[in-house]
């Protein structure tokens, strides 16, 4: 179909700019890109590559979606890192009393409890920055 435009118009789940009208960048899925104009994005979709949620909206799950914030989205945000302000230092101070300074077979079990959990809030930290940073794994 000739609409009268010098170029070819892009195909869903893909992005063109207007200040580079010959590249294309696909897009995290076809509700965010739409496809058919140029620098066009879907509903509550903005940015390059259509990949910014709107003021007030997040992206939940791979991006596939904008939903509006609530007070308790707001909240949440804030209870992890509370909780672990509360009662980190005080976890790390009794796991401290009680491994140092002993000998013998209790204070090896203990030594192992700990680095347990040190490498589980690891493990948990990756996760959550990958899973919130969109990351796609191999």
């Amino acid at each position: 179909e000739d609409s009268g435009e010098p170029w070819p118009r892009p195909l869903p789940q893909h992005y063109v700019a207007c200040s580079e009208p010959i590249e294309a960048y696909k897009c995290l899925n076809v509700r965010a890109c739409p496809g058919g104009e140029m620098e066009h994005c879907g509903l509550d979709f903005s940015g390059m590559v259509c990949a910014v949620c709107e003021p007030g909206l997040y992206q939940s799950g791979r991006g596939s979606q904008c939903l509006r914030c609530t007070a308790s989205s707001e909240v949440s945000a804030y209870f992890f890192p509370v909780i672990l302000l509360m009662f980190g230092p005080v976890s790390v101070l009794i796991l401290h009393k009680l491994t140092v300074g002993g000998r013998g077979l209790k204070s090896r079990t203990l030594d192992v409890v700990a680095s347990t959990m040190f490498l589980s809030l690891i493990f948990c930290q990756v996760t959550a920055t990958l899973v919130g940073c969109a990351a796609s794994l191999p």
